[in-house]
């Protein structure tokens, strides 16, 4: 039997002694014992050589297992290694044993290490009850098709097998880096902080992040270079950012019980694959839903101060009548249907239509209301001015200066405050609250002024102006009706002015 061991089964024995003091000491004692235990097999076998057939048959058995205990020994994890990929390629490749073949006999420290770290980093493959078992099993298929196109060209395995072993050490042991990996729940993705602040409130619109973020589908043409493990920490990434950004909505502490709802309502909107969902939600927080909840704020804000108001007939006379007639008008109309009372019956699409609709109609209100404050402004302005212009007449005019002090105290500084507080006030609370009051000083100064007129004699030589201009503001005067001494008159006391035209 000496021709059993060969010079290069001498060798293998004595590398495998060496073996038994390195790093698979353990893994090589059991091999070492499976050999002892071998031996009863041995007697059994050698006991039924009867014939030269038979003793070949012997030999044969005898130095496959010698061959075999000594390739297990020598090249310890190979067998753990194949049956790990035989099992992640379903058993479906032809090339494991050439494989096999391949790793026991180019067997290195850098192969035994590599595969080393690969058998320690295997199992993250096999968390089924995780947060994230569905992009583990996304890493799976792609790192099963690594090993598949590997297999595929056993041709190439020398010149393969640096460059296989080190991505599938990479990718395995960065999925073991990654920490969400072995979350169990969604909570799991809260900090201490987003907790107390709610967060929860969002988990219908969290678990949809989670949900469809795990698929390992590029979302950018930069993204088809990427390496597994750079995809999945973006998407897990993702899912930390976008839960960032709901806690810094702060809707879920929100009072509004309508905006809380709203929000959750536009989950489908929130949530999309497409372009990466943290873009897709800073989008929709930029693009829509800034201007649902700016025209929700406006319309909520012009129904919490709606005023009961109707056009009064004191205001006919008026300068600004027309402008505070329709102003009136559209304000009614405006406040008469409030949307948010059926607002969360509505679907999507209907909110912001609704909303849209209501923001406008309001919109165009306040540019009308804007119109009106100017006009009685104006009619205020103009009227203080033409008044205080006329002060030194009337304090001529009034002998005993009782008119003149109302007409300048309670008339034109009071109409003075009254353009102050119209400033800045709403057009419909000043309608309903204040007008009224300033109407009176407007109507009042003019009276006032007609008094003063009247006890001085100049009323006469006004209602003949009046008659001549026909109440207008200017006009011409024929010669037949041409009366100097009442023009001249008019014009030192400054009220009117002449206008002279050439004919020729």
């Amino acid at each position: 039997m000496k021709d059993i061991f060969s010079q290069v089964l001498t060798d293998k024995i004595a590398s495998a002694k060496e073996a038994k003091q390195g790093k698979h000491k353990e893994k090589i004692q059991l091999k070492l014992l499976e050999l002892q235990n071998f031996i009863s097999t041995l007697d059994q076998k050698k006991q039924s050589i009867a014939d030269e057939d038979s003793y070949q048959k012997y030999i044969k058995f005898l130095k496959d297992a010698i061959e075999s205990t000594i390739e297990q020994i020598t090249a310890p994890t190979v067998d753990d290694f194949i049956a790990w990929v035989e099992q992640l390629t379903d058993n479906r490749n032809e090339h494991y044993k050439t494989f096999r073949k391949y790793l026991i006999s180019n067997f290195s420290d850098s192969i035994s290490t590599k595969i080393d770290s690969v058998l320690s980093a295997k199992d993250i493959l096999e968390n089924e009850n995780v947060l994230f078992s569905s992009l583990l099993s996304e890493a799976r298929k792609a790192i099963r098709k690594d090993c598949n196109v590997f297999l595929d060209k056993p041709a190439e395995f020398e010149n393969n097998i640096d460059g296989f072993l080190e991505k599938l050490d990479e990718n395995l042991t960065g999925l073991v880096d990654i920490e969400e990996l072995t979350y169990i729940k969604i909570e799991d993705l809260y900090s201490e902080e987003q907790k107390n602040n709610n967060i929860d409130f969002y988990v219908d619109i969290i678990e949809k992040f989670v949900k469809i973020n795990q698929k390992l589908d590029a979302i950018s043409d930069s993204e088809k270079t990427d390496t597994l493990i750079t995809k999945m920490k973006r998407r897990i990434e993702d899912i930390e950012k976008c839960i960032n950004q709901l806690d810094k909505t702060t809707i879920a502490n929100s009072s509004d019980e309508t905006v809380r709802d709203m929000f959750l309502s536009f989950k489908d909107d929130i949530v999309k694959f497409e372009k990466g969902i943290n873009q897709n939600f800073e989008e929709f927080l930029s693009q829509k839903w800034d201007d649902i909840i700016t025209h929700y704020d406006t319309v909520k804000a012009f129904f919490n101060n709606v005023k009961e108001i109707t056009d009064e007939d004191a205001w006919k006379s008026f300068k600004a009548k027309d402008e505070i007639t329709i102003i009136v008008l559209k304000y009614n109309a405006t406040k008469k249907e409030n949307p948010l009372a059926s607002l969360k019956s509505k679907s999507m699409m209907s909110i912001q239509q609704t909303l849209t609709k209501k923001f406008n109609e309001i919109n165009d209100y306040e540019e009308e209301a804007k119109k009106t404050k100017q006009a009685i402004l104006d009619a205020f302005s103009n009227t203080v001015k033409e008044y205080t212009d006329k002060l030194d007449l009337i304090e001529k005019l009034d002998t005993d200066k009782s008119t003149f002090n109302q007409i300048k105290d309670d008339g034109i500084e009071a109409l003075k405050n009254g353009y102050e507080s119209l400033k800045d006030q709403d057009i419909i609370v000043y309608l309903k609250d204040d007008f009224s009051s300033d109407l009176n000083t407007y109507n009042n100064i003019k009276s006032w002024f007609n008094e003063v007129l009247q006890r001085s004699g100049m009323r006469t030589k006004i209602d003949w102006l009046e008659e001549q201009l026909q109440s207008e503001d200017s006009g011409d005067i024929s010669e037949i009706n041409f009366d100097a001494d009442i023009l001249k008159e008019l014009l030192l006391n400054k009220l009117v002015t002449l206008t002279v035209s050439k004919t020729y």
